[in-house]
């Protein structure tokens, strides 16, 4: 079953009602992914992570070869990384590549945000990498 509100902006700010948050437990310092279409104008609310994850954003561009990803997948394993969103895909126009996304909770990681990127650099199958730290 589909819930409905509808809810008046204030500035630049949308304050989800108290209902709707309960009904997708989120709460106060939790993250929430909005995906946007641009074409339809239309976006989905979906709860990424609670409160108290120290949540980074890895993206990545490397060949598409099999076991690349699951080489670091394993680097993000050894260290205690948690993966807690990933979505990827080979580039069409150039299918040798693949792009991925990954939300990370790195509360328990034995290591830096920094460091684990410097480190997912140094591996021949990542092309291009980039962390953003929430």
């Amino acid at each position: 079953m589909k819930n409905y509100w509808i809810v008046k902006v204030e500035g630049e700010t949308l304050t989800l009602p108290r209902e709707l948050s309960e009904l997708l437990r989120i709460q106060s310092g939790a993250y929430i992914l909005i995906e946007a279409d641009t074409r339809t104008r239309e976006a989905v609310i979906t709860r990424l992570a609670p409160s108290g994850v120290k949540l980074v954003e890895m993206n990545l561009m490397m060949k598409n070869i099999p076991g690349a990803m699951a080489k670091v997948d394993t680097v993000l394993g050894e260290h205690n990384v948690n993966i807690i969103y990933a979505e990827g895909e080979m580039i069409e126009d150039e299918p040798e590549l693949y792009t991925s996304v990954k939300m990370l909770d790195m509360r328990n990681a034995d290591i830096t945000a920094e460091t684990l990127e410097k480190t997912l650099r140094t591996m021949e199958e990542v092309m291009e990498i980039k962390f953003v730290e929430f």
